[in-house]
């Protein structure tokens, strides 16, 4: 009886430092993002400033409708796009940037998104973003999730000798993240950037 005790006990042990050992492995992996997209709203405000002056205005308010696009997982930094509609309605990327792992682990990360915005939002940006799952605790998919940026900063020029009229100020970010089984079910997602990931 002793020995079964004790095998049990060993069994037990086991199986919690293997779990241990499995969820420390992923702490700083930003795996579980990896191929997903989000529907995301950015905006964008700030100032003016025209070369050769010191005269500063309010930039006009920017905002927009797109995806973004978790791509693949490389260097602990997953690939991320933007994408936006142009006045034609023509879906463009707007941004080409990176995600690269901050802190937390699994479903609830941060990490720091960084690149170059085409127009409307034109030039460099850096902002940290939240993204937070929740799981069906039934099949243990995930069920729902959310993106939000803490606040970040953009930087407009027209070449690199900051020559013309200069941009500089704040971007915001927040999305949720699309379901692709779910999405692809409707027609008038058809044409999307998303769908383009839709199972055949």
């Amino acid at each position: 009886m002793k020995i079964g005790k004790m095998w049990l006990t060993v069994l037990m042990v086991s199986v919690v430092l293997v779990c241990f050992g499995l969820s420390t492995g992923h702490a700083q992996d930003l795996s579980s993002w990896e191929n997903t997209w989000f529907s995301i709203t950015a905006s964008a405000s700030g100032w003016e400033i025209e070369a050769g002056s010191t005269t500063i205005s309010t930039a006009p308010k920017v905002s927009i409708k797109g995806f973004l696009n978790l791509g693949d997982l490389a260097g602990g930094a997953l690939e991320a796009d933007l994408w936006a509609q142009n006045l034609e309605g023509e879906w463009k990327l707007l941004a080409t940037s990176s995600c690269d792992y901050v802190a937390g682990s699994g479903l609830d990360v941060i990490c720091e998104l960084n690149g170059f915005f085409q127009q409307p939002l034109s030039g460099d940006f850096d902002t940290f973003i939240r993204i937070q799952g929740k799981l069906n605790t039934k099949t243990f998919v995930l069920k729902s999730a959310t993106l939000k940026s803490s606040g970040g900063l953009v930087d407009g020029h027209l070449d690199e000798e900051f020559l013309g009229t200069r941009t500089v100020g704040g971007v915001t970010l927040s999305g949720k993240w699309l379901d692709l089984t779910n999405y692809c079910k409707s027609t008038k997602n058809v044409g999307t950037p998303p769908y383009a990931d839709c199972p055949k």
